[in-house]
C-alpha cells in the first residue's frame, strides 16, 4: 500500500515535469530504448547504479519490450490518455497493468527530449527515441 502510493506521487510528479511540447500520440509509433547514464548525467556512476539495456517498439496500438542482455520479450497492448501537458501511457501485459508517463523532459542545459517511463520489477525504466545518439 504504501509503495503504491509513493509511486502514485513520484508519477504525478514526473507528470507535473513532463511538458507537451509538441507531443502527440502519433509520435510515440516508434521504437525507444532505456535512457542511458550518459543522456542525463556526468561524472562518476553510484556504486549502487544499474543501467538496463531495453528497447520498446510500439505500433499499432501494441508494444514489444525487450530486455537486450537477457533476451527476455514481453509483449502487449498500449493506450495513451492526455493529462495536462503530458499522456498517461497504460500498458497491460498478459497478466500485468503498467501505468507510465509519456511526455517530454527538459534538461538544465535547455534541450528537450520526448520520453517514457514507468516502473516494471520494481525498476523505474525511462524511454528516449531510438534514434537519439
Amino acid at each position: 500500500m504504501k509503495k503504491n502510493l509513493i509511486l502514485g506521487l513520484v508519477m504525478v510528479i514526473i507528470l507535473a515535469a513532463c511538458g507537451g511540447k509538441n507531443l502527440s500520440e502519433k509520435n510515440i509509433e516508434s521504437e525507444w530504448r532505456t535512457e542511458k547514464h550518459s543522456d542525463f548525467m556526468e561524472g562518476e556512476l553510484p556504486d549502487d547504479f544499474i543501467e538496463y539495456d531495453m528497447t520498446l517498439k510500439l505500433e499499432n496500438g501494441n508494444f514489444i519490450l525487450t530486455d537486450n542482455e537477457s533476451g527476455t520479450i514481453r509483449e502487449g497492448t498500449y493506450s495513451l490518455e492526455k493529462v495536462g501537458d503530458a499522456y498517461k501511457f497504460d500498458m497491460k501485459f498478459e497478466e500485468e497493468n503498467v501505468v507510465g508517463v509519456y511526455g517530454t523532459r527538459e534538461y538544465q542545459d535547455g534541450t528537450t527530449t520526448e520520453t517514457i517511463t514507468f516502473q516494471l520489477d520494481e525498476k523505474i525504466l525511462s524511454f528516449v527515441p531510438s534514434e537519439k545518439p
